[in-house]
């Protein structure tokens, strides 16, 4: 089920339970201090203990369903900073997103699994890169300069650093 339903159904559903048992729990209250008869005033205290069956679920849905907008908002960030970057490492989005790795891979994994996001994984460097990066990629496989193989693809446009020799150059020529 999607966030955008997920979150409405859980949120009315907190409201439909908190609303009427919060009305429940004040017509208790006030049966229980305003009234003079002692079967009244048992009454409202029964009303009242009684409500805390609607009260305490409305909450907790009203949580969940607030907590599910929250998650639909941070996938929906996760999506944003990939599409901008095009690769990037987990730590990286779990840094810029404020949130820890294994929660940036949860994340991460629900934005694939809604097709937000398209991609891969390079294992050699523990980044994802998006479908377009694939075939965007730089022909650069050894270092123009020392010959030396690098353990990574770069995409066009990115700046590229020699971890033998050193030399930077840009991905973009050849």
């Amino acid at each position: 089920m999607g966030f955008k339903i997920k979150d409405t159904i859980l949120k009315a559903i907190g409201y439909i339970f908190a609303i009427p048992g919060l009305l429940v729990f004040f017509i208790g209250i006030a049966m229980y201090l305003v009234s003079k008869d002692s079967t009244e005033v048992e009454a409202g205290a029964g009303l009242t203990i009684f409500s805390m069956a609607f009260v305490l679920p409305g909450i907790f849905f009203l949580y969940r369903g607030y907590k599910a907008t929250k998650e639909e908002e941070m996938v929906e960030s996760l999506a944003m900073i990939i599409h901008a970057t095009r690769r990037i490492s987990i730590d990286n989005i779990a840094e810029k997103m404020g949130v820890s790795v294994p929660t940036a891979r949860r994340f991460m994994l629900i934005a694939l699994k809604q097709k937000l996001i398209n991609g891969f994984f390079d294992r050699t460097t523990g980044e994802f890169f998006t479908e377009e990066g694939k075939t965007d990629t730089s022909p650069f496989k050894f270092c123009p300069h020392c010959g030396s193989p690098f353990n990574r693809m770069f995409l066009h446009g990115e700046t590229i650093k020699c971890p033998s020799c050193g030399s930077v150059f840009s991905g973009n020529s050849q």
